[in-house]
């Protein structure tokens, strides 16, 4: 019994030691575990810093991002057009229209009844109304394109000003004529109502408003041409535009 007695106490003596060792190298793994991660830099600390996107670089993306969207929207939606839409006059954003519209002609008017009249801001709606006739032009018109740059010359305008010789009506109506020249047939009633107007500052008024509706129908007339062309390329366009973006944003692609 002695025997057995010292047996199994050395038994346990011997379980215990090694219960101890592991003990103390498991607390010790720990130790160095926990030491060398403490001893590392953490993860936020260790990465580098973000980089920026520039400004330029986001407008790039964003036009290229819009061009992709419309160019996928005129060829899914074949009833996709752009509308004229005039802002609600009970609106904010309506009625501070209509408020900077109507001081703005009022000006022009009190300066063409002075005397003599004051026509410079009048010269820079002619010339507004010339580049915007300009634009209608297809390639070889140049026949309507010398003869509008010709009398809607704003130097010689101006030197006729000088003079108090302006044709401020023959000027509107050599624009009105030109207008119907160019403008689709949905526009005919509109050219003739200006026409009938009499008061120049309406008149005029009146002129950007169907040259407004014009480039909006020239607009209409160019995505339904585009409309084939980018049905039958589309894929190859959306990887195209697409991998402009991602190379017009390099810091973006890195990040």
């Amino acid at each position: 019994m002695p025997l057995n007695d010292e047996h199994n106490s050395d038994s346990e003596s011997s379980r215990f030691s090694e219960s101890t060792a592991a003990s103390s190298d498991s607390e010790y793994s720990r130790q160095s575990f926990n030491s060398d991660s403490s001893s590392k830099p953490s993860s936020p600390a260790s990465a580098s810093p973000p980089k920026m996107i520039t400004f330029d670089e986001l407008m790039a993306a964003a036009r290229n991002l819009t061009n992709l969207t419309l160019a996928h929207e005129i060829a899914v939606n074949a009833n996709f057009c752009i509308k004229h839409e005039d802002l609600p006059q009970n609106s904010f954003a309506g009625t501070v229209k209509q408020i900077v519209h109507k001081a703005f002609w009022d000006h022009l008017e009190s300066e063409l009844n002075e005397d003599p009249p004051e026509y410079e801001h009048a010269i820079k709606l002619f010339e507004e109304i010339k580049e915007i006739l300009l634009s209608f032009l297809t390639p070889g018109a140049n026949r309507i394109q010398n003869q509008i740059c010709e009398v809607l010359d704003t130097d010689l305008i101006r030197q006729q000003a000088e003079h108090n010789a302006v044709d401020i009506h023959g000027l509107a109506n050599y624009i009105i004529n030109t207008m119907g020249k160019l403008c689709a047939p949905i526009r005919d009633n509109d050219i003739k109502q200006l026409k009938a107007t009499d008061n120049i500052v309406e008149l005029l008024r009146q002129i950007f408003r169907v040259l407004d509706l014009m480039k909006m129908d020239m607009a209409n007339y160019t995505i339904q041409n585009l409309r084939p062309y980018l049905q039958r390329n589309l894929v190859d366009y959306e990887r195209t535009k697409f991998q402009e973006i991602l190379e017009e944003t390099p810091n973006f692609n890195n990040r």
